[in-house]
């Protein structure tokens, strides 16, 4: 893939990223790896993709993202490097050699692009060509950090309320063209995409059935959200949040898979202790509870809100627990943890020790 100045590989795509761009711009002038984190959905590789266009003029020599979705060897990474740098195999040198030899003296910029799935040996080679190529620099896409010296992390965080109901009316409009918008679809547009939770994907997913229905009306549906709600699109993953979302499923480990779908049945926000209160217990020990909700936040799965005084609440958003909802009744333990957490909100609601999750 070849990069064009002036924008990412959809034209149009990104919405209120104008600020984020150019941090990430002025960050490569002086840090060699930029981490961009984030939810599923929210916009990782576009962002990726739309920096390295508009910092095309810094790097004259090369400019490649290295697509690695589809990469399930952890030791084929330089070699993913190398074929979209059109570099030849060599008998007499290593791949991640090559490499060094081809970058070392150039003024260039890699986008590594879903490293979530493969962060070890993707920072094992990225700190080996930046330890050997002072000219290069790497934007990293993935769920969770690298790890490795040197790299500055960027979480992508959702849209705000103005650009989020832009993207909407203009994904729409592509869809249903001469469309009319008026002030009641305004305020509607803006529920509709807080219920989203500000998700780009979800977003425009969203918009495209404006075709069959009215945006009062999708916003109505969204109090109800399935998994078949999520988008089916084609194979590839970004094609729809199930493929999104399905991705890091797939990844977890069976701890954080299990309490994902467990914390679907709570609606609002929940601690630590109200996590532990409702979703221990059938292969997910209490002990287990605290560790892995902060892997499921480090893995951009949660949010997480630190209040002043030092507590620590999370939240599952919409399209991520709708997932986990259905997870858990194929687990079938649907009926069991609903009535767990029907009854650890009674308790809290009459005084109990339950904690802090929100019941409104």
């Amino acid at each position: 893939m070849q990069l064009q100045a002036g924008g990412p590989a959809r034209a149009g795509m990104l919405f209120g990223r104008a600020g984020e761009r150019k941090r990430i711009a002025n960050l490569l002038a002086d840090v060699p790896l930029v981490t961009i984190t984030g939810f599923p959905g929210v916009g990782k590789t576009a962002m990726a993709l739309d920096v390295a266009a508009f910092t095309l003029a810094s790097f004259p020599d090369c400019v490649r993202p290295v697509s690695l979705s589809e990469l399930a060897d952890p030791g084929l990474v330089p070699h993913a490097i190398g074929l979209a740098l059109d570099l030849p195999e060599r008998l007499d040198r290593t791949r991640l050699a090559s490499l060094i030899d081809q970058l070392r003296d150039r003024r260039a910029l890699l986008v590594l692009d879903n490293c979530e799935h493969l962060t070890l040996p993707c920072a094992d080679a990225a700190g080996a060509l930046l330890a050997s190529c002072p000219g290069l620099r790497i934007i990293a896409t993935s769920r969770r950090p690298l790890n490795m010296v040197g790299e500055h992390v960027m979480t992508l965080q959702p849209l705000r309320d103005g650009d989020a109901v832009n993207l909407f009316f203009a994904r729409a409009r592509a869809a249903v063209p001469g469309l009319r918008v008026t002030s009641a679809d305004l305020k509607e547009a803006t529920v509709l995409c807080r219920k989203l939770d500000g998700i780009p994907l979800a977003i425009e997913l969203a918009a495209e059935r404006l075709a069959f229905s009215t945006v009062a009306r999708l916003s109505a549906d969204l109090d109800r959200i399935t998994l078949h709600d999520l988008g089916n699109g084609g194979p590839e993953r970004h094609d729809s949040l199930v493929h999104a979302i399905g991705w890091s499923h797939q990844i977890a480990t069976p701890a954080q898979r299990l309490l994902w779908a467990r914390l679907s049945v709570f609606p609002g926000t929940f601690g630590t202790s109200d996590a532990a209160s409702v979703c221990a217990g059938h292969a997910l020990p209490e002990d287990q509870i605290e560790e892995t909700l902060l892997d499921l936040a480090d893995s951009a799965l949660l949010r997480v809100d630190h209040a002043p005084e030092g507590g620590i609440s999370y939240r599952m958003p919409r399209v991520v627990s709708a997932y986990g909802a259905h997870m858990l009744q194929l687990l079938g333990e649907e009926a069991e943890f609903r009535d767990r957490y029907v009854q650890w909100r009674s308790g809290t609601a009459n005084g109990g020790t339950g904690g802090t999750a929100d019941l409104g």
